[in-house]
């Protein structure tokens, strides 16, 4: 799509998160793509609950089975680190160690973002200015509820 015959570019917006020294780690944050769930769909499917059989019942997922709740939270965690990804892949100065393509490399990327030493605090700051510039605000979210 393009806008007055020119390609729209995806928001982004500087943001600083703030160190116990006093420094700041300073980052170029971009604005969450719509495609974001469908590309993590294909390279991290989400996972079934196995399927229960009952005499005289249907068949019913069984939401509480232990291996399904652990690769839920797996896949939980690994959508996380995506887009943690994918709103810091256009800032110059952050490598990653590698591309996402499957759930090995997604395993690769949370490796390395764990590594980094980003503090759970640290990245929800990140995703919060992705979401801002994302024009995902609540004031935005409310303006648009109101004038639906």
């Amino acid at each position: 799509m393009r806008l007055k015959n020119r390609k729209i570019e995806r928001e982004y917006c500087i943001v600083k998160v703030p160190r116990k020294n006093g420094e700041a780690l300073e980052f170029k944050v971009a604005g969450i793509p719509m495609s974001l769930d469908r590309d993590f769909a294909t390279m991290c499917p989400h996972p079934r609950p196995p399927v229960v059989s009952t005499v005289g019942k249907k068949a019913e997922p069984n939401y509480d089975d232990p291996a399904y709740d652990a690769a839920f939270s797996n896949w939980s965690d690994l959508k996380k680190y995506y887009q943690l990804y994918v709103v810091l892949q256009y800032d110059e100065n952050v490598e990653f160690p590698c591309v996402p393509t499957d759930t090995a490399t997604l395993q690769t990327i949370r490796k390395g973002i764990l590594d980094s030493g980003l503090s759970v605090g640290d990245i929800g700051i990140i995703l919060k200015a992705a979401m801002d510039a994302s024009n995902l605000t609540d004031e935005v979210v409310d303006a648009a509820k109101r004038n639906f």
